[in-house]
């Protein structure tokens, strides 16, 4: 989960521990946001253009409630790899 949060952050300028969890409401510390996300709270895709569905995906896959259902490390180092890739490509 945290990974997903990290590659959130820094691709889009913004720190989810001081964000909107709700209609209208920020979470005023880290541990409101923690109690939010432990709750399902998960925020939506920015508008940015680094965002591509696949890295999209790989980012909600870490943020699974379950976290049996998140990747492996081995699996997100191969999903980021073609995401890579894919921007490469389309330099």
């Amino acid at each position: 989960y945290s990974l997903g949060v990290l590659f959130y952050e820094v691709l889009s300028h913004t720190m989810l521990a001081f964000t909107e969890v709700g209609p209208g409401r920020a979470a005023d510390s880290t541990e409101e946001y923690a109690r939010c996300a432990s709750q399902g709270f998960r925020p939506e895709r920015p508008l940015r253009a680094v965002f591509s569905d696949e890295l999209w995906s790989l980012i909600e896959h870490m943020w699974a409630a379950d976290p049996l259902d998140r990747p492996t490390s081995t699996e997100v180092v191969t999903r980021l790899s073609a995401v890579i890739a894919a921007w490469r490509q389309d330099s």
